[in-house]
């Protein structure tokens, strides 16, 4: 509770009944008899305590403090005081001071319409629990609450200076509730969009009252609103997405107005975890990076955004001088490049004929574009596909290389020697220098399936000289074996 008293020769008096309401916590007040039909309540020595005070100020009686036998004035009443909120921590925004004389003689007689706020004279307010001498909330910022008037849809915000996130928060026109209680944001800030339409031009009161179930803090300012004839919005054309990189993009467009152009910002937020990268004060903190005549530029830069990359959401508005305003969406992808690749070998030795599979690996794993091209360096030598599947061709040497797709063009190698065959005997898959029916029946074997050749039995088996073993070679061996032809 907050004790006003009389600052003249009673000073000392009421300076007592200010210690002792203080210290009443456990109990030295009691309020008691109640005065003048009932509309007033004293409080005098007693068992109380502040919880009792509490009750009836919040129920809108105002309170007499009374001190009994104080250097024979003990018919002085101190001021009337109102309080709606906390008992614990209490609050300097939470207390109205009303009318009084000067004379403490007829104060009371003159308290029959205490509702009534005048001037102080004589008075001196004590209080507790002020929050460090600073407003516990905030109106505005700098170019919100600066404009010469307001028209159109206007935004403005407020800030709260303390750490319980279980306050909440109306706004006001002229003391009339505008909107429904409101939570803060994760960053303490309110906000809202005020259609400056709906009331007449001139001067109005804006205000906040931020509060719980115990205490209250407000916070206001004057607005003029001056709404005119200009309801043409601004036109927003030529909007595109440059400079896409993995570190972020640039946003352009073409903003004009039929009467000029007052501000255009950028709100960005990515998709990957909703708006928790959204600036909270995005309508300053957006502005444009730079502007060359009617083209308007913002820089996004992942470093704002928690560096992530994927879709990102980037809103133009541009207002005009009434307050008139249209927004354009816009995205862009951030690339994640390929920022390393490894290779399951970097080196091979192959004869002609053979083949090897060189497998890729990528870093990071959810890179945007996981393409990876293959190539040669010489052809001849030998050749690869595109899932890396490398043919030894002709005796020499060849560079495999993997690279990214991507524009980061990272890329990874492997060295290939290729020799030349060992000396095979067409039909000789066995090895033993002779072309027999063991040979016929190993090339039907592997033509039906149940076994796997050997390059060198491969060589070998190609009798026909296609690339392949088919029924063609069972044939044309089995002939030879047989004596019909002469040679393979």
């Amino acid at each position: 509770m907050i004790e006003a008293y009389y600052n003249y020769y009673t000073k000392n008096e009421y300076e007592m009944v200010y210690d002792a309401v203080k210290k009443a916590n456990n109990g030295s007040v009691v309020i008691s008899a109640d005065m003048l039909n009932n509309k007033y309540h004293d409080m005098r020595s007693g068992s109380s305590n502040l919880e009792r005070i509490y009750s009836e100020l919040k129920a809108g009686n105002p309170v007499l403090v009374y001190r009994v036998n104080c250097s024979g004035h003990s018919d002085h009443w101190s001021v009337i005081v109102s309080y709606e909120g906390s008992t614990s921590t209490l609050q300097e925004s939470g207390f109205m001071v009303y009318n009084t004389q000067t004379s403490w003689t007829y104060s009371v007689q003159n308290l029959t319409e205490w509702k009534h706020s005048g001037t102080i004279k004589h008075l001196k307010v004590r209080g507790t629990g002020i929050i460090g001498g600073s407003k516990v909330i905030t109106l505005g910022c700098d170019d919100e609450l600066k404009k010469e008037y307001y028209s159109g849809t206007c935004h403005f915000s407020a800030h709260r200076n303390d750490s319980d996130s279980n306050h909440h928060l109306q706004w006001f026109i002229d003391d009339v509730a505008i909107s429904q209680f409101q939570m803060a944001d994760k960053d303490g800030w309110f906000s809202i969009d005020i259609d400056t339409t709906k009331y007449s031009n001139g001067s109005h009161k804006l205000s906040v009252e931020y509060c719980n179930t115990q205490s209250k803090w407000t916070d206001s300012a004057t607005i003029t609103i001056k709404n005119n004839a200009d309801t043409t919005k601004p036109t927003i054309k030529n909007a595109k997405i440059t400079n896409l990189s993995p570190t972020g993009y640039t946003v352009e467009c073409e903003v004009t107005d039929n009467v000029g152009v007052a501000k255009v910002v950028f709100p960005t937020w990515t998709e990957k975890y909703g708006q928790d990268d959204l600036d909270r004060n995005w309508s300053w903190n957006a502005a444009a990076t730079s502007i060359k005549g009617n083209i308007y530029y913002f820089n996004v830069k992942i470093t704002d955004h928690n560096n992530e990359s994927g879709l990102y959401n980037t809103h133009i508005y541009a207002y005009d001088a009434a307050g008139n305003y249209v927004i354009k969406g816009m995205t862009a992808i951030v690339p994640l490049y390929i920022s390393q690749i490894s290779l399951s070998r970097t080196s091979a030795e192959m004869k002609v004929g053979e083949q090897v599979t060189i497998s890729a690996t990528i870093t990071p794993s959810d890179a945007t574009d996981k393409t990876i091209i293959w190539s040669s360096s010489d052809t001849k030598v030998a050749t690869v596909d595109t899932a890396g599947k490398v043919t030894a061709i002709g005796e020499g040497s060849a560079v495999i290389t993997a690279k990214a797709k991507d524009a980061g063009g990272k890329s990874a190698t492997c060295s290939i020697k290729v020799v030349k065959q060992d000396s095979v005997v067409k039909g000789d898959l066995t090895g033993d220098g002779e072309v027999a029916m063991v040979d016929v029946v190993k090339v039907a074997r592997a033509v039906g399936g149940y076994i796997t050749l050997t390059p060198e039995e491969v060589a070998a088996a190609d009798v026909t000289g296609d690339g392949e073993v088919a029924m063609g070679d069972v044939v044309k061996i089995a002939r030879y074996v047989g004596g019909y032809i002469d040679s393979l």
